[in-house]
């Protein structure tokens, strides 16, 4: 066995192990000098003390993913010293740093932070990839110590998010000119560097001009550098306003999922794409989810987004987001409409009539794959017929339903065909492409191919 991953919820409620089956996974797949794994991920929330103390020395594992959890007592930015000091062949280093009490993070001793372990950064490592997540107190300057480990790496990828980062700390880390003292100092290969921080800042005042200007150097150094700013208005009653994940996305962002926008009103949904816009090219994105929430106010921003995102195909809606007015009946989306592709429709199996069938396929002309959620077979039928009949570049085409009803012989390979063969001058040549069936008794599913 040359590969062993453990992947568990990033939320340490859902985790399931027991404390000693952690410690007994680690030692196993970390620990054990005769493993013969190179690939490992351990993604369960665990403090991983053994590392720290064990003599044992890997040659064998290239790529290692975990997640340290536990108090600041325990863990911290250090702990990775260890497992570079174990894992003697390593090239990819995966981490997530989570504290179990962020509450307290502003008590955190900061003489602590800055030299725990730092005995053990005479540590060298061949190690050319490190993406780093850290969810608890950090002062940059204890970056030194694990740079200084690995004066191979090509890749740096590191995200920060805290709610109550001591304010000495997070002024180094938007200081551009410390970034820039750290990397030339121990990144002579680098290739690649990748940053994302996030802050609960408060009424704290900033400066993002000064920032930006910060970080010339990158922008000097490097033609594809790209740096923004954003200072965003977060109230814990509308928290859950506005989730959507955007998919696709250049390497920077590729752990940005989810953005939250704040209020309710219409006009200012300019602003919200405005400030989207600053961290994130939309005309990168192909793929837009915009998950389901039960405030309805959101449908006043997702028209906006949906026009900024330029080169989407693919959309993924709930079904009452979908068929509101605001955005099926709206004017100005029929060209973004005409754009799309690929259309997946959830909801709790609701009942779509044929209008609302007709009003796809007179809005989205180019779809060639649609997913939907329908009450029954029999509700699917005629909207099948819709679907087959009005739109010419159908290629597939799933209805999943809750009930069966009464099954009707209509939905048969030989009626699709023939339908096709009519409207489209289906090529007979063509036709053992058609499939038509049902699967787990729940799932219709149309090939035409």
């Amino acid at each position: 066995m040359v590969s062993f991953h453990i992947l568990q919820s990033y939320d340490p409620g859902e985790d399931i192990l027991r404390r000693t089956h952690a410690d007994a996974f680690t030692k196993m797949a970390v620990l054990n000098e005769l493993s013969s794994l190179n690939l490992v991920t351990l993604r369960f929330h665990h403090d991983h003390p053994e590392l720290a103390t064990s003599m044992n020395i890997n040659t064998k594992l290239t790529y290692l993913e975990l997640i340290f959890y536990g108090t600041e007592e325990k863990i911290s930015i250090y702990s990775l010293i260890p497992v570079l000091r174990v894992c003697t062949a390593l090239r990819q280093l995966n981490v997530i740093i989570k504290g179990t009490k962020p509450e307290d993070n502003h008590i955190t001793n900061t003489s602590n932070l800055l030299s725990m372990n730092e005995h053990e950064s005479s540590t060298i490592s061949p190690l050319k990839i490190l993406d780093l997540q850290i969810w608890i107190q950090f002062d940059i300057r204890s970056l030194n110590s694990i740079l200084r480990c690995v004066p191979s790496l090509e890749e740096f990828c590191v995200t920060v998010l805290n709610d109550n980062m001591n304010a000495p700390f997070m002024d180094l880390l938007i200081n551009g000119h410390n970034w820039q003292r750290l990397l030339t100092s121990y990144m002579p290969n680098m290739k690649k560097f990748d940053f994302l921080m996030t802050f609960l800042i408060g009424d704290k005042s900033l400066d993002s001009t000064a920032i930006l200007h910060s970080f010339n150097y990158f922008q000097r150094q490097y033609d594809s550098w790209h740096m923004a700013v954003s200072r965003w208005q977060i109230l814990q009653e509308f928290a859950s306003y506005l989730s959507f994940e955007l998919l696709e996305i250049p390497q920077l962002f590729q752990n940005i999922y989810n953005s939250v926008f704040t209020h309710s009103n219409q006009n200012d949904s300019h602003e919200y794409v405005t400030n989207l816009s600053s961290l994130i090219d939309l005309s990168t994105v192909s793929t837009l989810e915009f998950k389901h929430t039960n405030n309805l106010t959101r449908s006043y921003v997702v028209p906006h987004v949906l026009l900024a995102c330029v080169n989407v195909t693919e959309l993924f809606m709930h079904t009452s987001l979908f068929f509101s007015s605001g955005f099926i009946d709206n004017s100005e989306l029929l060209l973004a409409f005409d754009r799309i592709t690929q259309l997946h429709l959830s909801s709790n199996h609701a009942y779509l009539s044929p209008k609302h069938g007709s009003k796809i396929v007179e809005r989205f002309p180019s779809l060639t794959h649609i997913e939907m959620n329908v009450y029954s077979l029999d509700c699917s039928i005629p909207l099948v017929e819709i679907f087959v009949g009005g739109l010419k570049m159908l290629k597939h085409l799933a209805m999943r339903f809750s009930h069966e009803g009464l099954i009707d012989d209509a939905i048969s390979r030989d009626h699709i065909i023939e339908k096709r063969r009519q409207l489209f001058g289906l090529n007979r040549n063509d036709e053992y492409k058609v499939i038509v069936k049902i699967e787990e008794h729940n799932t219709l599913y149309i090939w035409i191919l």
